[in-house]
């Protein structure tokens, strides 16, 4: 009777025998005998109520008990943790199963007080709460449940290798459906110094999970991440605090995969942002900082031995000063593209942005970039280009400074040869 799970008189023994129940049939998914019985005996049937799952089913039944928050109990116990955490287990387990996925992207009618209130709710959205709930929910229940998502954002071949090779694009809908885009940013980008953190491994699935959902922008068939104009300013406070904290550099040698989640979530943040329209950018002050963020995402020029960049300089490879983010920077084949892409459209937001960013060495970076443009990923060299141009246009600073790199010629090189 899954009603009196919030029973204060009864709550600790149901959940100890739910993390029994749990752990039984965690071990029979987990079987691939057992597990293809399990699968043809639960089949979605024709009669099953279109986009709910029905009550009987264990993923069903499953989601329920989790929408039951931890805190509501009076009595907590390590049983209930180790309930919750074998329960999502077996959705883990559950989430790789193929006619199993469909459920993720249906809702729960899940039964408050007694059967006349009802609360509907996606699957998403549960997990995604236990996700976001640090203070009432164990960090393996919060990396439990963005797995689930993950795994159910994945669909197999119908070869044997087992690489996934497709984005179930169903999954990722109802993620934003339910403001996942938004909730994975901030569970990406969570600083660890700060109260109330994230702890690696919930940052690493996080980001991989939003990376994920952010491969599916690309296709006739593919969910758009049109975010609304209060998402999107989110994202890009996201971004610049990434970039200005330089996050990546707040983790030790043993969180590698951590730090390259968290430089492959910049990635994703830049994507999301130039991917939809570029007229809803921040305004004032918040502009300026996203701009000196976008700058410096881009690789800084090698100098002389006066520390100068100088037109010799800007031909060489560009220097690392920030070795990690620059090598991911490089190796992103799109990353430096859609970053200027972006600056582009800060530019043209603002009559005086092109003076506060000439201190933050644009002139140069950019000149660095089409000098070494068979270095370059050709999207970058032409965003370049074309950002070089509008600033040296708008400001005599720039262009004096653009004609001592050379880059004028340069410009007018790349325009003969067709490459822009």
């Amino acid at each position: 009777d899954l009603s009196k799970l919030s029973d204060t008189n009864s709550s600790r023994f149901l959940w100890k025998g739910v993390r029994h129940c749990a752990s039984l049939l965690e071990t029979i998914a987990a079987s691939k005998h057992m597990r293809s019985t399990l699968e043809k005996f639960f089949a979605m049937k024709a009669s099953d109520e279109d986009k709910f799952i029905p009550t009987q089913h264990p993923i069903g039944s499953i989601l329920t008990m989790l929408a039951t928050s931890p805190s509501s109990q009076l009595f907590p116990s390590n049983d209930i943790e180790e309930a919750r955490e074998m329960l999502l287990q077996t959705l883990v387990v559950f989430s790789t199963i193929p006619t199993f996925r469909e459920y993720f992207t249906r809702f729960l009618k899940i039964e408050k007080d007694g059967s006349t209130s009802k609360v509907v709710a996606s699957v998403a959205g549960v997990l995604l709460a236990i996700a976001q709930s640090p203070k009432s929910e164990t960090e393996a229940c919060r990396v439990l449940s963005l797995i689930a998502l993950f795994n159910a954002t994945i669909v197999f071949g119908s070869d044997k290798s087992g690489h996934a090779n497709a984005t179930y694009n169903g999954v990722v809908n109802a993620i934003q459906e339910c403001h996942g885009i938004t909730a994975l940013v901030a569970l990406s980008c969570g600083d660890i110094r700060s109260e109330g953190n994230n702890s690696w491994a919930v940052i690493q699935r996080a980001a991989s999970l939003l990376s994920r959902c952010i491969s599916c922008l690309h296709g006739d068939e593919s969910p758009r991440f049109n975010l609304c104009a209060e998402n999107r300013l989110i994202v890009i406070e996201a971004y610049v605090k990434v970039i200005s904290q330089k996050l990546w550099n707040n983790f030790t040698a043993e969180a590698n995969e951590v730090r390259t989640s968290i430089m492959e979530t910049c990635a994703s943040l830049i994507l999301v942002i130039a991917s939809g329209p570029l007229d809803n950018l921040p305004k004032g002050c918040a502009l300026v900082d996203f701009a000196k963020a976008l700058t410096e995402s881009l690789p800084s020029p090698a100098t002389n031995e006066a520390g100068k960049a100088t037109a010799a300089s800007v031909c060489l490879p560009p220097k690392a000063l920030d070795g990690s983010f620059y090598e991911f920077a490089l190796s992103s084949s799109t990353f430096q593209g859609n970053v200027i892409k972006v600056l582009i459209a800060c530019i043209d937001e603002s009559d005086f942005l092109d003076v506060k960013i000439l201190d933050e060495c644009i002139i140069e970076k950019l000149v660095c970039i089409v000098a070494n443009s068979s270095r370059m990923h050709n999207l970058a060299v032409r965003n370049a280009a074309f950002a070089l141009a509008r600033i040296v246009k708008r400001n005599e600073d720039a262009m004096t400074r653009c004609r001592e790199l050379r880059g004028i010629e340069m410009l007018v090189a790349l325009g003969k040869s067709g490459d822009i």
